[in-house]
């Protein structure tokens, strides 16, 4: 199981400082923004406010930066643990809080205005990888190292149930389905769905032959996408019933180890919602977009020379941004299936792309990229003639 801080290696933090990067194409629509110390790990636009984006940094840094007003709010280092990487970083649906994943391992969830609401660190007893809203915004689902999911009950402030023992080796990620359910994954190569209400699993899911790193319910709850070290993606219908789970969908042609899988934002051809997955081994640096149906590969992208750690579709589901070791964002179109953008940010010294996100908001179309030099690229597509 990788974590962000694995991921750095210091081999690979002395490649990318002497790797010559190419001149950037559009400066006039490109901001860097220097405000953290250490490497950023991830970056997450509000949903409600325009240009409002949190970052996170190694050292335990949240930011909270207006783009527009080109002013930022210091949260500040929220632990002084040895080892602090802030994992998650996770809008409610309302925009009204934002919670905070972090390595020491403490649950923290703040107001849009960086005031504190919660913070709980004596439940789990290992870092939480992942930190999800429920779609009204009443619970928070974590996942930790520990092998434990908890929901938190947000209006009291309190844990509403913990799930110990959930996954052997380790819990990687949560997602919700509905208000009520929840899937989680695990090192132990299980999907497990869950009701907030009862104490054991309504499906245990078992397909994948390895760990798997990451999981994203359908915005319609029916099926959940799940990718694995064994370098296969899977897709799992829900069942309406008790009659047990289908064969999943199972999302062939990488070679190593998947680390990120998300649904399309758009309907795609004969109604179905595309999805993309990822690498992050130098044995495969390709990501591919799938038919969730039936499986078919509709495009592959080729453009990277380095593993790939990150992808976003773009809102509107015209695009769709990859970013890795390499340092290089690369966008596709998914109309025409073809690369349409690329573009390497230019800092003291070059930089991987650790996370990517997409906001298109009230005439904002922006792109933020969280990057292992410690600073945060945002790239204004109203300004990129082949974005608009």
């Amino acid at each position: 199981m990788a974590s962000p801080n694995d991921i750095l290696s210091d081999d690979l933090v002395h490649f990318l400082q002497g790797l010559r990067i190419a001149p950037e194409p559009v400066p006039q629509a490109t901001r860097i923004l220097d405000g953290h110390k250490s490497p950023v790990f991830t970056c997450a636009w509000s949903p409600i406010h325009p240009g409002l984006l949190a970052t996170g940094s190694k050292d335990s840094e949240v930011v909270l930066w207006d783009t527009i007003g080109c002013t930022e709010a210091r949260l500040g280092a929220l632990s002084a643990a040895r080892q602090r990487d802030i994992t998650s970083l996770t809008w409610s649906a309302d925009g009204s809080m934002l919670a905070a994943g972090c390595y020491d391992p403490v649950v923290r969830v703040f107001l849009a205005n960086g005031t504190k609401w919660m913070e709980n660190g004596t439940v789990h007893k290992d870092a939480i990888f992942s930190t999800r809203f429920s779609r009204s915004g009443d619970m928070l689902l974590t996942a930790s190292l520990d092998g434990s999911a908890c929901v938190w009950d947000l209006e009291h402030k309190t844990l509403y149930r913990q799930y110990t023992g959930t996954h052997q080796g380790g819990c990687t990620d949560v997602d919700w389905i509905t208000d009520k359910i929840f899937s989680s994954s695990g090192a132990d190569k299980r999907v497990l769905v869950m009701h907030v209400d009862h104490a054991v699993p309504l499906l245990v899911i078992r397909g994948h032959t390895e760990e798997v790193n990451r999981i994203e319910a359908s915005p319609d709850g029916t099926r959940v996408a799940s990718c694995s070290n064994d370098a296969t993606g899977r897709i799992w219908t829900i069942p309406s019933t008790d009659r047990g789970i289908l064969p999943p969908v199972v999302l062939l042609g990488h070679v190593g180890k998947i680390c990120a899988i998300k649904w399309g934002p758009v309907s795609g051809r004969r109604g179905c919602r595309y999805h993309s997955n990822m690498h992050r081994v130098s044995v495969d640096t390709t990501a591919r977009v799938w038919d969730s149906v039936t499986g078919e590969c509709l495009a592959k992208i080729t453009d990277h020379g380095r593993p790939v750690w990150s992808l976003a579709f773009s809102p509107d589901g015209r695009f769709l941004a990859t970013g890795g070791v390499d340092g290089r964002l690369n966008i596709f179109n998914l109309k025409t299936w073809s690369a349409t953008w690329s573009w390497t940010p230019i800092t003291s010294y070059s930089s991987g792309i650790m996370e990517i996100d997409w906001t298109i908001d009230n005439g904002c179309n922006l792109i933020s990229l969280a990057l292992s030099c410690g600073k945060v690229a945002v790239l204004d597509c109203t300004k990129v003639p082949d974005l608009e």
